[in-house]
């Protein structure tokens, strides 16, 4: 959850996952005060590799290396994000 200017009149939330709430502030601007509420994965809780598609990782990480990450650092940061495989994504990655 990504609030914005809290206790405050133009007070806002957006809710969702990482990536969803990644689209909605490429789509706004968003501007002041800004707090990140991050839930960690549950003990026992894994991520299933197939929510995933390998457009939506290729996406995730071109989004990354334009950040600056380096190839290798984007593939470890994706895989503890996503719990993909680092060797799938790597490969996806080789294919960029």
């Amino acid at each position: 959850m990504v609030a914005r200017e809290i206790s405050k009149v133009y007070e806002e939330y957006i809710r969702g996952t990482g990536l969803d709430i990644l689209e909605k502030l490429d789509q706004d601007k968003m501007r002041g005060e800004i707090t990140i509420v991050i839930e960690g994965k549950e003990d026992g809780e894994t991520i299933d590799e197939e929510t995933m598609t390998d457009e939506e990782i290729g996406e995730e990480l071109k989004k990354l290396l334009e950040q600056g990450f380096t190839k290798k650092d984007a593939v470890k940061s994706l895989a503890e994000v996503t719990g993909v495989p680092k060797n799938k994504i790597y490969n996806i990655a080789l294919k960029m």
